[in-house]
């Protein structure tokens, strides 16, 4: 068994070479690790790709007063950015909604092409940032893939430690977007990142460039983050499992046809409990346990209609994010 039910092709050769393009602006959302923050910062400074670096903190103890040079601070903009969302739930967890203000806030101050990046994720070299630049001048986004620290979910971490691929796949962490092609959605979902892209992946606009490396994460409560994950997990999974069997799948509204069918994610929840249960059969660590558990005691809340009522919502509000920019700056 695969921990992915999914094989997208994605164009992983190095874009052909001309002149590259500095970015408009690169975005970096933190939370909760300011010397984190600072030392991205500093990492990107060094890198020459852009005059316009913004961190976009949760709270303002989250960077230092002192900024590096061409470092600029967020805060009060994604502060009054999400006071005006439509979001009525204010959650924890909001790094999609850093990734929307990003997007709304370059198009406001006329930024085309831009990149967002991770306080956790490190450039091996300036090269890997340009060939990123270079592949949007082709393509509608182009990201790396992460080594050291493997860009996957928990219960992606437990399969890939029974023996599963860890496939190579655009992630958020690295995402260079040209806005003049695309306008991304990042819905308030674990896996928001995988949602975003769908666009780019069905029409054959995005490319990998190369790897970027993944700091080590901090110690966490294993249970909790598997049953917060879980969710996006099924979405993300089933998504990505129908473009691969659906050849015939080339917008978005092919897609939507395909996942509004019930017997469709009933089957994905029941194939969801039988791969969890697997899992735990493979591997017997107290981590792992936890894990699984986690995941488990959130599959059993899932239902096909609640399933359903996000793919309906998650569309809507992409349609209304791509014509509207709510929180202006």
């Amino acid at each position: 068994m695969n921990w992915r039910r999914f094989d997208v092709n994605v164009n992983i050769n190095r874009v052909p070479e001309g002149n590259f393009c500095l970015f408009d602006a690169v975005f970096i959302p933190t939370k909760g690790n300011s010397v984190r923050a600072t030392k991205q910062m500093e990492h990107i400074v060094g890198l020459n790709i852009s005059k316009k670096i913004f961190v976009i903190p949760s709270e303002v103890c989250d960077v230092p007063e002192s900024l590096p040079d061409l470092c600029h601070n967020l805060h009060a903009n994604f502060s009054a950015y999400v006071a005006n969302s439509l979001t009525t739930e204010k959650s924890k967890w909001d790094l999609p909604m850093k990734r929307n203000f990003a997007i709304n806030f370059s198009k406001d101050n006329g930024y085309l092409k831009i990149l967002l990046i991770d306080d956790d994720i490190r450039f091996d070299s300036a090269e890997t940032a340009y060939l990123l630049a270079k592949g949007l001048s082709m393509y509608w986004i182009s990201s790396c893939f992460s080594i050291g620290t493997v860009d996957t979910s928990l219960v992606g971490s437990v399969a890939i430690k029974c023996g599963g691929d860890s496939l190579l796949f655009i992630s958020g962490n690295c995402l260079a977007i040209n806005l003049e092609k695309f306008t991304p959605f990042f819905p308030d979902i674990y896996n928001e990142d995988w949602l975003a892209v769908v666009p780019a992946i069905i029409t054959n606009n995005a490319v990998l460039v190369g790897s970027v490396m993944q700091l080590e994460r901090s110690t966490i409560d294993y249970r909790e983050l598997a049953s917060f994950q879980e969710f996006g997990e099924l979405i993300a999974d089933e998504i990505y499992g129908s473009i691969s069997s659906h050849p015939d799948i080339n917008n978005m509204e092919d897609l939507i046809n395909v996942l509004s069918d019930e017997i469709l994610w009933e089957k994905a929840i029941s194939d969801r409990k039988v791969w969890l249960d697997y899992l735990q059969s493979m591997d017997s660590s107290e981590t792992t346990k936890h894990i699984i558990e986690g995941a488990t005691n959130s599959l059993k809340k899932i239902s096909s209609k609640k399933c359903l009522e996000f793919i309906g919502e998650w569309l809507a509000k992409r349609e209304s994010n791509t014509d509207t920019r709510r929180g202006a700056i």
